[in-house]
Parts: C-alpha cells; sequence; structure tokens
C-alpha cells in the first residue's frame, strides 16, 4: 500500500528545510513526498530547488491559491492509498509515518489517524498557549464538536475516503481541516495514536495566530453543522436550542445561523421541561459549568461547542 504525504508551503523558508528533513529522515522509507509551493515570495522556492531525493516532487503555484487548494492539488496528483500530511511549520518524529501507516493498514475500518504532539515554541509570551495545546489534543476524551481535538499535521488518511467525502473545502480559510475531519467523523472510524509522533510549531506568524477570531468563527460554524449533520442521522427532529450568554446568542443568530440549514431558537442558560423538545447546544462561556451540571443531573443530553462570541 503505497503512501504519498502532501506539504503546502506559502512563505515558509525559516522552517521549510527542518519540516521536509524530518519526513526524508523517516524510518518508513516507502514513499512520495508532494509539496505545493503556493505562490511565496521569500526564499521558499530556492530552498525547494536545492532538494535531490528522488521521492520528491515540487509543484510551483504563480500566484497563492491558500492552503486548502493547494492541498486539494496535492492529493489529486498523489499515488498512494494513504495520504499523510506535514505542515510546513513542523517536523514528523522518526516512527511517525511507520506507526501510522502500519495502524491503518491493520485497521481498514479507520478512515483516518492523528497522534498526540510535542509543542516546539521558543517565544516566553506563547509558552502558555503551547501547554494548553498540548492538553487539548494530547487527551482521550473527544469532546467531538468543542473544536478540533486533532492537529492538522498529524492526519494519515484513506485517500478513497477522502474522496468520497469531498476532500478539503476551499470555503474555510483556516479552519479546513477541522471541517474534514468532522466530515471523515461521519463516513468512517478515526483515531489518535496516543504518542508523540510530531513536533508542532507555535509562533505568532502561523495563521490561526494571526486572526484568532476568524478562526474561531470557522470553528464554531463547523462544529454547529457537525451536529447538524449528526442528529440527522438519528432520524430525530430537527429543532435546536441554542443557549449561552445574550451576546453570544445575538452574534450566532447574525454571523453562524445565515452559514448553516437548520431550526435554530434561543434561550437564556435556564433549565425546563420544554428543552427536552430540542437538541440543545451550549454556547460554552466562563460560568457555564454549573449549567452543564444542572443539565446532566437532569438528565438532558446537549451538545457543548466552544464560543468566543462574546
Amino acid at each position: 500500500m503505497k503512501l504519498s504525504v502532501v506539504t503546502a508551503v506559502y512563505n515558509g523558508g525559516e522552517f521549510i528545510r527542518d519540516s521536509i528533513e524530518s519526513i526524508l529522515n523517516q524510518t518508513h522509507a516507502n514513499f512520495e513526498y508532494i509539496i505545493v509551493n503556493d505562490g511565496s515570495t521569500d526564499e521558499t522556492k530556492d530552498i525547494l530547488a536545492q532538494i535531490t531525493d528522488t521521492r520528491v516532487k515540487v509543484i510551483h503555484q504563480v500566484k497563492n491559491q491558500g492552503a486548502a487548494k493547494c492541498l486539494q492539488l496535492a492529493i489529486a496528483r498523489a499515488n498512494g492509498s494513504l495520504i499523510a500530511i506535514q505542515d510546513a511549520d513542523d517536523i514528523s518524529f522518526p516512527h511517525r509515518l511507520e506507526k501510522q501507516a502500519s495502524f491503518l493498514i491493520n485497521n481498514p475500518e479507520f478512515g483516518l489517524i492523528g497522534s498526540y504532539i510535542q509543542c516546539i515554541c521558543q517565544q516566553k509570551d506563547l509558552q502558555r498557549r503551547a501547554l494548553f495545546t498540548e492538553r487539548l489534543i494530547n487527551s482521550v476524551h473527544p469532546q467531538d464538536y468543542y473544536g478540533s481535538r486533532f492537529c492538522h499535521g498529524t492526519f494519515m488518511f484513506s485517500k478513497m475516503v477522502y474522496e468520497q467525502i469531498g476532500g478539503y473545502s476551499s470555503k474555510y480559510k483556516i479552519a479546513y481541516d477541522f471541517d474534514l475531519l468532522q466530515r471523515f467523523r461521519l463516513a468512517a472510524k478515526i483515531h489518535k495514536i496516543p504518542e508523540k509522533l510530531y513536533g508542532y510549531r507555535i509562533h505568532n506568524a502561523s495563521l490561526s495566530n494571526q486572526d484568532i477570531e476568524e478562526t474561531n468563527a470557522e470553528s464554531l460554524e463547523i462544529s454547529i453543522k457537525g451536529i447538524v449533520e449528526f442528529t440527522k442521522n438519528l432520524k430525530s427532529h430537527q429543532k435546536f436550542l441554542i443557549i449561552g450568554t445574550d451576546a453570544a446568542c445575538y452574534r450566532f443568530k447574525q454571523k453562524i445561523e445565515p452559514q448553516l440549514q437548520g431550526d435554530f431558537h434561543y434561550a437564556a442558560p435556564i433549565v425546563n421541561e420544554s428543552i427536552r423538545n430540542y437538541h440543545v447546544i451550549v454556547l460554552d462561556y466562563y460560568g457555564s459549568k454549573k449549567f452543564t451540571q444542572e443539565l446532566s443531573q437532569k438528565g438532558v443530553h446537549f451538545f457543548k461547542v466552544w464560543c468566543s462570541l462574546h
């Protein structure tokens, strides 16, 4: 079963050498490596021109297209039945490809796997975020709709399932990985290897760090879309009760609801019998823990999603 590794890079001159070397030095050596240079204006093109390893294929985009489109292109050109993502800022530890490929080959019912991560952070002001990110990713508790609990660069997946679900969506500029993960979850089993196989770099220049508000808005939309699709499979009623602060509910109604198809209603955090007539979605906020505990005590099933729209 052939493996293809894909990377999209835009102005990645600072870290791309280390990223590429981490793939070329894997214990699993039978792969092709497709790198799409997304119209970089720094030294990235010159660095890629120095690669002599015959496993590497480089595609140069004249204009910047965005990571999702570049990954679409790379995977369309890929010959492997398994696809591994390698983000241009990060590194894969030596046994990553071997362990992930072995898992998918021996467990064909799984469509996608990730792994635990080790954060790489040299900026003191980002150390807290690095610790939070490691705790978030290196968790066995999935919380499927509370933002992505998988690091994109750790993805390895079946190309066949990827094509069946329509691949990466160009609709999302930042959270396209979370969107893909949600659609994989509906189509096949997913898994996270509980071992640190990937070095995830935290730095101020990363796209998600540059536009946190847009990242959070995209993630929230994808979470709600995933809940809507999940409840369709339950063949139950399709009424949703959005519970959160007044500000969060207002912004949800203005920004998120128009992007989705669903019968959405809004309420303050109060438990009553009518709540059982809905799929309850709690927009998490400081102080919501007490309310969600009350829901649990009353036997009310609910979805809790991360919401920064306060």
